[in-house]
């Protein structure tokens, strides 16, 4: 995928896909009202809150999203809202060209059964 892509956003509660990263990096990102985003903050960290603008008012911020973490090959993501049956609580947003691996939420969730029906009833 290409940088900019966003995978999911944060509330989303549909298409529960658990991520493996093969190459490039993931940004994860967390809305903020801009009421809660002061000019300190802004200054601060430049780079870490992107503007949210309204398609219907030009130049009007939305929202803010904040860059809480970078993941890069090897790191997974995406299992927190299908083991918690929970909306997404992040944004996942492709930094440069990224490929990814995946498990749809049935197939997660029968990885992760299999797994803790093994472990916890193997023999000692």
């Amino acid at each position: 995928m290409s940088n900019g892509t966003y995978l999911f956003h944060q509330e989303d509660k549909e298409n529960l896909i658990f991520y493996g990263i093969l190459y490039g990096k993931i940004s994860l990102r967390i809305n903020v009202n801009t009421k809660e985003v002061t000019y300190d903050d802004l200054h601060e960290n430049p780079n870490k809150y992107i503007p949210i603008y309204d398609v219907n008012k030009p130049g009007k911020i939305l929202y803010y999203e904040f860059e809480k973490v970078i993941l890069n090959e090897g790191n997974f993501f995406g299992e927190n809202s299908i083991i918690n049956h929970r909306p997404r609580n992040a944004t996942a947003v492709a930094i440069g060209e990224t490929e990814l691996i995946f498990l749809r939420e049935n197939n997660f969730r029968s990885c992760f059964n299999v797994f803790f029906i093994n472990y916890y009833f193997r023999e000692v």
